[in-house]
């Protein structure tokens, strides 16, 4: 049994309607006795039982119609949300789908080349710290070598200055220090003194300023108590009055040793008069 209502289709049981309507039937007959007992006309009781009848099949079936209507229209709503969800799914993975594609067209049309960035980046980065280390290599290399030159040349100037005035063993001692001092910037202990022939108080004190001027390691009133532990000729004398003295001076005829501001510059023109 079909029945078509507002454009859906319904196909029902058949042997439930015809179980009511055979339940219905002892139904209808008990309400047509009551009516021929009652009005004593078999034509009106006979209507009221076709009338029982269809209304008892009637009713069952509106029941079933409604049941059926609500269960489909449930049906087709659940039917909907579940297109619905698979449908975003299917977005989802389509519009992922595109953006990957998109990228992937972006990267071989090199419009963002982000790996090749990252890359290139990584590359700099490399050579840039290459370059530093390669520089600060240069820079040591560099610093060492000035060192070395700024050592050797007072050296030379030492040992042309003190040769004249001090004994070779003496001379080795001094220099020892001036190389303590260039390496470490101080001269922490003093383990001998060293004696020196025809110099007076302010040729020592002389040979202190060019040596604290050339190295430019400390000030000039730091280098007192240096200058004490070195030589012998100036052990006993008081700082302050070392202190006093010990500044550049103009070249005076009865000093052995002057001061010099520029060491390197004074040997060249001793090397020039010769």
């Amino acid at each position: 049994m079909e029945i078509k209502m507002n454009n859906y289709k319904y196909d029902y049981p058949k042997l439930p309607l015809i179980i009511i309507f055979f339940a219905g039937i002892p139904y209808a007959i008990v309400i047509k006795s009551q009516t021929l007992y009652k009005f004593q006309d078999l034509g009106s009781a006979n209507m009221i039982l076709v009338t029982v009848l269809f209304f008892w099949c009637f009713l069952y079936w509106a029941f079933v119609d409604s049941t059926f209507n609500l269960i489909t229209i449930f049906r087709n709503k659940i039917k909907f949300f579940q297109q619905d969800k698979s449908a975003m799914k299917i977005k989802d993975t389509l519009r992922d789908h595109s953006q990957i594609s998109s990228v992937e067209n972006i990267v071989k049309e090199d419009k963002l080349p982000i790996l090749n960035e990252v890359e290139t980046e990584i590359t700099h980065l490399k050579i840039s710290e290459k370059m530093v280390e390669d520089v600060m290599k240069k820079q040591k290399s560099s610093n060492l070598l000035k060192e070395k030159q700024i050592l050797d040349c007072f050296l030379v100037y030492t040992k042309i200055t003190m040769e004249p005035y001090t004994k070779p063993e003496e001379l080795e001692k001094l220099e020892a220090y001036i190389r303590t001092y260039s390496e470490n910037k101080q001269i922490e202990s003093f383990d001998f003194l060293i004696e020196t022939e025809g110099l007076e108080n302010d040729d020592l004190i002389n040979f202190g300023y060019n040596m604290v001027n050339h190295f430019d390691y400390t000030t000039l009133k730091k280098f007192v108590l240096p200058l004490i532990g070195m030589f012998k000729n100036l052990n006993g004398l008081e700082e302050d009055y070392i202190r006093g003295k010990l500044y550049y001076k103009e070249s005076n005829k009865k000093n052995k040793i002057i001061c010099i501001k520029n060491i390197s510059q004074y040997l060249d023109e001793l090397v020039q008069d010769k």
